[in-house]
């Protein structure tokens, strides 16, 4: 590997270069890295475990691959991860738990990863994101109450099985600026229909700055005391 001969590297990107195969060896090497970006390749295979190794890297970002195979528990060693983005990949098994151990971690990107919910309570409890975005899954069937909720700018979970209410503290995210929960089926209680939440929440987008894809409500079903409508995308 020629970048062997330049051991002070502490930043690398090779985006979107049209490169494939696995992973080149020799990348743990790079002890004094703190910037790594693969995206937009076609890199394949499984994540090495000695990727685990780069204790000093802030960024890692390995989307639009197709990698497969299990995020490696030698990962839980990046304890200074403040950006994870892994999205458009093909990996097996479920978001892994030692996420929650990044402290530090303020984006997390996992759309179409592969990866299957439910999402870990240790992942909710972190108290820096401020970018959560998760779609096309399965298992996360409930909006988590997140740690961060002064401070998260955009929270994306399209499409990975949600269902029931819509938690209140989510019309208090004075900082939020871009919520989609699209293809979620929401159940509102009550006798006279649509509460005053859930009217506030359909009505979000025209009284708030918020970039968002709840816009388009369709009814599904009506029984007594319950109203259950489905968020569905937006049409431009």
């Amino acid at each position: 590997m020629e970048w062997a001969s330049l051991p002070n590297l502490t930043s690398i990107s090779l985006c979107a270069n049209n490169f494939s195969g696995t992973l080149p060896t020799g990348l743990q090497n790079f002890k004094n890295l703190t910037f790594l970006s693969l995206e937009a390749n076609q890199f394949f295979g499984t994540i090495p475990d000695e990727l685990g190794n780069l204790t000093n890297l802030n960024g890692l970002q390995l989307g639009s691959n197709q990698f497969n195979g299990s995020l490696p528990s030698t990962l839980a060693r990046l304890v200074n991860l403040t950006d994870f983005r892994v999205s458009d990949n093909n990996f097996q098994g479920t978001i892994p738990e030692y996420i929650g151990k990044w402290s530090q971690l303020e984006k997390l990107h996992l759309y179409a990863s592969g990866l299957k919910g439910p999402m870990p309570e240790e992942v909710a409890l972190l108290e820096n994101l401020t970018d959560l975005r998760i779609s096309d899954t399965t298992g996360i069937n409930a909006v988590p109450i997140l740690s961060s909720k002064d401070i998260i700018k955009t929270l994306i979970l399209r499409n990975v099985g949600l269902s029931g209410s819509i938690p209140p503290y989510i019309w208090n995210l004075k900082e939020l600026k871009t919520l989609n929960l699209s293809l979620m089926i929401i159940r509102v209680y009550g006798k006279h229909g649509l509460g005053p939440e859930s009217k506030r929440a359909l009505a979000y987008e025209s009284a708030c700055p918020l970039k968002s894809l709840l816009t388009k409500v369709k009814k599904q079903e009506v029984k007594d005391d319950e109203e259950i409508v489905t968020m569905s995308e937006s049409t431009p």
